[in-house]
């Protein structure tokens, strides 16, 4: 199917469905075990039967499922192919505390939600192979973009900022060098989001993970019988910290990312593995 012909948002048959499916269950605004906060808008949007982005869909579904709202058979009928949109949604953070839950805590999140995801469907579709084991290998990124016009006065408190990011992102294999230093260095990026804020000066964020090809790693045994296989799930992460006023959130998505086709092709790999017609 063609990028171009997939609608960003879904659509009300989607939405019908989905409710069919999911009903309206009770705790969903639970503390303990409800919805993320950041999910619960959209849930209730498409509980008042308002369109909403494939991704934010998506979103919703993988919330639910970790949640146990769902069984993985209902995630999987009513899974879009969010995938295909290249945009990347942002929000305007009001704290750096703000940018630390969505652009850090939040995205580790997702990744790690994802993953199980992945792994399940790997032992719904082998469901008693006791040599299928499964790692992951999450690549994450931060694209740092600053508007064209930026006040020499502001630059210190965006360099404070990206820098802290960056280092937790490992950006050019940097990192904090002790845990003193990520408190100061959080500490100082408090400070500078305090001032860029104070000069009506916008920073926005947002983040989205892919399902890549699943790499895998064999056992050295030389009895057949013991002989095991890896899964490596991997899943590229990409999040976005923008400073100022920037409208473009778009990244180059190879056509190769087609889940069913990931998903197909590892079936073959393994099953050649486990000796499978």
């Amino acid at each position: 199917m063609e990028v171009e012909n997939i609608s960003k948002k879904i659509n009300i048959e989607d939405i019908k469905k989905f409710k069919a499916i999911v009903g309206n269950p009770t705790r969903i605004n639970s503390d303990k075990d409800g919805l993320d906060t950041i999910n619960r808008p959209y849930y209730y949007d498409l509980q008042k039967d308002r369109l909403i982005s494939r991704y934010k869909y998506d979103e919703v579904l993988k919330d639910l499922y970790e949640k146990k709202f769902i069984k993985l058979s209902n995630f999987k009928e009513l899974q879009s192919k969010q995938y295909l949109n290249k945009e990347i949604d942002t929000i305007e953070f009001e704290s750096f505390d703000h940018l630390w839950e969505i652009l850090v805590v939040d995205s580790q999140k997702k990744l790690e939600r994802e993953t199980l995801i992945v792994q399940d469907i790997f032992e719904d579709k082998y469901p008693e192979e006791n040599n299928l084991f499964y790692l992951n290998k999450h690549h994450r990124s931060v694209n740092i973009h600053l508007q064209k016009e930026l006040k020499e006065n502001l630059l210190p408190s965006v360099r404070v900022i990206a820098d802290c990011i960056g280092k937790e992102f490992k950006v050019d294999g940097l990192t904090f060098e002790s845990r003193g230093l990520f408190v100061q260095y959080f500490h100082e990026s408090r400070i500078a989001f305090n001032k860029l804020k104070e000069n009506n000066f916008k920073i926005q964020g947002g983040s989205r993970n892919f399902l890549i090809p699943f790499d895998y790693s064999y056992s050295d045994l030389k009895l057949e019988k013991n002989n095991f296989l890896n899964v490596i799930i991997q899943l590229r992460s990409f999040n976005f910290l923008n400073f100022g006023e920037i409208n473009n959130n778009k990244i180059e998505i190879p056509r190769s990312l087609d889940e069913d086709k990931i998903y197909l092709k590892s079936y073959q790999i393994i099953d050649n593995f486990l000796g499978k017609p």
